[in-house]
């Protein structure tokens, strides 16, 4: 990957961090709302809570990924697969950008 490339892929994980944690800032402002009756009147179940918190906590790991994500592309060992070692394209990261593993490591192996 060279320096351009770098730095394409640091923008768009700074973009997607950016709509992550405006995602999050709007469930939490969504759910401190929510007066005891609204929730009793929209018949919120506990399926509903799984839900959001199954989002949220997704959200959350994704976010965590890509923030790590910024500092190893900076660092020696950024772009490089954690498994085998070898180069993880630019079109891979560019497609998963919180990714640490090459096309190749992420198949599944073969029984």
């Amino acid at each position: 990957m060279n320096d351009q490339q770098r730095l394409k892929l640091k923008r768009l994980i700074r973009a997607r961090i950016a709509l992550l944690e405006e995602v999050l800032g709007d469930i939490g402002t969504i759910t401190s709302r929510k007066h005891p009756e609204e929730v009793e009147s929209a018949h919120l179940d506990i399926s509903d809570s799984s839900v959001e918190s199954e989002i949220v906590g997704n959200t959350e790991r994704e976010l965590t990924r890509l923030k790590l994500n910024l500092q190893w592309l900076d660092s020696e060992e950024g772009g490089a697969c954690e498994r085998c070692g070898g180069e993880i394209s630019y079109a891979r990261l560019e497609t998963a950008p919180d990714t640490w593993l090459c096309a190749a490591c992420t198949e599944p192996k073969g029984e």
